[in-house]
């Protein structure tokens, strides 16, 4: 799969917390993956912004995300928005190590919910996956 033209990989750093995404370089609404760490509260988020069909809200999701050979499973529901109306994945997480360290491997990035799979490139996560690591200190 060829990456979203105008999606690159972000870091942004507010109010003490920290987000991962992977998303369009023009405007903050339009992204595949965010990963959001409020350091306050100690915990994490993240959000899959890709259309599950026939999919309710509020259903249980596992959200495995694997690079290689090296894969994590995140326990997450269904979701929408008002805006677009389409259901997507979300999770929460308290831990950011394990995800990190996956993220931190060569290769393009699968995250597959169920039918629905959504491949990240590398190029450009090794160095926003190592500003959010120093910007979120859950662990």
């Amino acid at each position: 799969m060829e990456p979203d033209p105008g999606y690159v990989w972000s870091t942004h750093q507010f109010e003490g917390n920290a987000s991962l995404i992977y998303g369009s370089s023009e405007t903050a609404e339009d992204f595949t993956f965010f990963l959001f760490c409020d350091n306050g509260k100690k915990e994490a988020e993240l959000t899959v912004y890709e259309e599950i069909k026939d999919a309710e809200i509020g259903e249980p999701i596992s959200i495995e995300i694997d690079v290689g050979s090296a894969k994590i499973a995140l326990e997450g529901e269904t979701a929408t928005d008002e805006m677009s109306g389409f259901v997507f994945g979300h999770g929460e997480e308290d831990r950011r190590q394990p995800l990190l360290a996956l993220l931190e491997v060569t290769g393009p990035v699968s995250v597959n919910m169920g039918k629905v799979t959504a491949t990240l490139p590398e190029k450009g996560r090794a160095g926003a996956v190592s500003e959010f690591a120093k910007a979120c200190t859950l662990d």
